[in-house]
């Protein structure tokens, strides 16, 4: 993860894990602060799910995710997108699996799936 202080771009963190594909930018814990979250496939337990880092506040992020949400088994996402679709003034997470487009609300702490909508 680079980040761009002053005139140039530095390192910030190092992400690790099984990350996927698609992510995704916007603020997940409303703190003002961009925070990123991307598709992970574990190939040791054949398990998906969402990675969250969150952006420390002087920012930069941790090299794992901060927490993780599960996708309850429909599949690894193909797309992902932060916003605020529930009309709270919390951004939401949704998440497109081959099955489903699964919608996490926040509420101020960490979002938390509401439904799958098939």
């Amino acid at each position: 993860m680079l980040l761009q202080q002053g005139g140039s771009f530095n390192l910030s963190a190092k992400l690790s894990g099984p990350l996927m594909g698609p992510f995704t930018v916007g603020d997940l814990n409303d703190d003002g602060v961009a925070d990123l979250a991307a598709a992970m496939h574990d190939r040791v337990t054949a398990t998906d799910t969402i990675a969250v880092y969150l952006q420390h506040f002087t920012g930069g992020f941790d090299a794992t995710p901060t927490f993780e949400l599960s996708v309850d088994g429909l599949g690894g996402p193909t797309g992902l997108a932060i916003g605020r679709f529930s009309g709270r003034p919390f951004s939401d997470l949704v998440a497109r699996t081959q099955g489903a487009v699964l919608v996490y609300w926040q509420e101020d702490l960490p979002p938390v799936m509401n439904r799958a909508i098939p």
